[in-house]
């Protein structure tokens, strides 16, 4: 930035920069605090923005070893698995997983609490196995 000398003044010592009276206190800022929100706002906008997207809840390569690892063990020797089926069966444990929570979550409600607990997803669970008899 260039300094313009004034008309009819001569030019004097640069200004200091602008500094604090002596006896003054300086009063700290006090760090920002969270945002508060009511119990359970957070946890619904990120399962509203789960539903919207495509991505998979569980990862397809670890899927895949477990999926492997289960044939091995009832006695399937598998040289490769075909992709479709792979994913077949990955979307149906995914949507038996979220009928889950969402009963759970529903039976947590029921009973008054924004929390699901693990006996809620157990009762769950058991209340999917039974409809799905029928």
């Amino acid at each position: 930035m260039v300094r313009s000398v004034q008309k009819g003044k001569e030019p004097s010592e640069p200004r200091k920069a602008v500094t604090e009276k002596k006896g003054t206190k300086t009063i700290a800022k006090p760090p920002p605090t969270k945002r508060r929100r009511k119990r359970g706002v957070l946890a619904k906008r990120n399962i509203i923005r789960h539903q919207k997207d495509n991505v998979r809840i569980i990862e397809k390569a670890p899927f895949k070893r477990l999926l492997r690892g289960m044939l091995n063990d009832l006695g399937y020797t598998t040289t490769g698995l075909r992709h479709g089926v792979v994913d077949m069966l990955m979307d149906y444990f995914e949507s038996r997983y979220i009928s889950t929570m969402r009963l759970g979550d529903i039976l947590a409600k029921a009973d008054k609490r924004t929390q699901v607990k693990e006996r809620d997803l157990e009762l769950a669970a058991d209340i999917d196995t039974e409809y799905r008899r029928i």
